[in-house]
């Protein structure tokens, strides 16, 4: 089933599945709750000073508008999601473990609102953020496969000739 289909699609499949979706759609869904809720917990003043803020907010919008484009204008057959998410949260560890690293280093929260926070609220707030890329990831594979349901089943067969324009996506 996956023989017939290029290496290189598998491999931008599992990409798209794992991390770029998911993660996209995290960092918009959650700059934009900060930024609502008071923008001095999305960054410090000092960071205003240096990047124009009409830039910070189109560079938080920009990646969810491009990553839906995506989702609707190429088919994608989405891996197995034990391997994806496992992919996934392993990336999720290895970023809140870098923000600790930073912060022992450096002295300071990479995000300002960690400033504030104590440490269970810390571990509470990763741990939230842990079930939200869950059902983000969720709902990227449901629009997936409720856009492009037949061609993914034509991804997914090696000889018919009814398929051949859906393997060309």
């Amino acid at each position: 089933m996956e023989k017939n289909l290029p290496q290189i699609r598998l491999i931008r499949d599992h990409y798209f599945a794992s991390l770029a979706f998911p993660l996209a759609v995290y960092v918009t869904y959650q700059y934009w709750s900060l930024y609502y809720m008071g923008g001095g917990w999305v960054s410090p003043p000092v960071f205003n000073s240096v990047v124009p803020k009409w830039l910070n907010l189109a560079e938080h919008a920009n990646v969810s508008i491009l990553i839906f484009f995506d989702i609707f204008f190429c088919a994608r057959r989405y891996p197995n999601r034990l391997t994806s998410l496992l992919i996934l949260y392993s990336y999720v560890w290895a970023y809140v473990a870098w923000l600790y690293y930073v912060k022992e280093k450096a002295g300071f929260w990479v995000y300002h609102i960690l400033t504030d926070m104590t440490k269970k609220q810390r571990r509470n707030t990763f741990a939230v953020i842990l079930v939200k890329i869950l059902f983000i990831y969720i709902q990227g594979e449901l629009i997936n496969n409720t856009v492009w349901g037949r061609q993914i089943f034509c991804l997914q067969i090696t000889n018919d000739s009814q398929c051949d324009k859906c393997t060309q996506a």
